[in-house]
This record gives C-alpha cells, sequence and structure tokens, in this order.
C-alpha cells in the first residue's frame, strides 16, 4: 500500500469514527423516532471505522492477516454503499421550506458525512484488495 494511500485512509476513517461516534450519541440523547436503528447503524460505522484503523496499524497485517481481511472488505462494501445512498438522497432533497418546516431537506452534514463514507469504502477496498486481484 503506498503510504499517501494509507495516511488518506487513517484520516477518512478517524473522522467517520468521531462523525458516527457523535451521530450515535445524538441519536441516543435527542430519541427521534426510530433512534434504536440509527444508533446501531452509527454504531456499525464505528465499529466498521475502528477495524480498519487496527488492520492499518504496524505489524497487524502479519498477525491478523487470514480473517481482519475479509472483514475489513465486507465493512468497507457495507459503508461504501451507505455513503452512496446517503449523497444519493441529500442531493435529491430541496432546501428548507417555512411553509413545511418537518419536512424532510437537505442536510450538510449528512452529504459531508455520507461523501466521508463513500470515500473510506473505497479507499478501504483499494488498500487491503488482495494482489492477485490488483491490475499489473
Amino acid at each position: 500500500m503506498m503510504p499517501s494511500m494509507r495516511k488518506s485512509l487513517i484520516a477518512v476513517a478517524f473522522c467517520t469514527l468521531l462523525s458516527a461516534c457523535w451521530l450515535t450519541v445524538m441519536s441516543l440523547v435527542l430519541r427521534h423516532p426510530g433512534y434504536e436503528r440509527q444508533a446501531i447503524v452509527f454504531a456499525l460505522f464505528v465499529g466498521q471505522s475502528a477495524v480498519t484503523l487496527a488492520a492499518l496499524m504496524p505489524g497487524a497485517a502479519k498477525a491478523t492477516a487470514s480473517w481482519i481481511r475479509p472483514l475489513v472488505l465486507l465493512g468497507a462494501v457495507g459503508i461504501l454503499s451507505a455513503g452512496w445512498m446517503t449523497v444519493a438522497e441529500q442531493l435529491s432533497r430541496s432546501g428548507v421550506d417555512p411553509a413545511q418546516p418537518r419536512a424532510l431537506h437537505f442536510e450538510g452534514y449528512a452529504l459531508l458525512i455520507g461523501l466521508a463514507l463513500a470515500v473510506q469504502g473505497i479507499l478501504t477496498f483499494v488498500a487491503f484488495l488482495p494482489n492477485r486481484f490488483r491490475a499489473a
């Protein structure tokens, strides 16, 4: 793995870890309808980011390569699809309508977190892809 890709993946995974922690806490504190499901999904994002960061630690590749690579790759597909769906959903929404303040509207933070999740998924997939599947 290229050092710049490794640094980028560490930075993005750390940012998504922090944002998912924040979203989990806010879901549990605010208790909007469906908060339980949201908190579980956000906790899965925390777990995926933590596992990715652990796999990138020096010495982790040799000690845990047999079981951590498939887990990280599976999680990468999950967060890539979640990020992609979040970005698509946010871009399809309109701005705040004063006549309907409770209607779904564009959320900038959700767009940024969705982009970060999608980027983390792509970088993780590329970084942990087995060598036999990479182009020569």
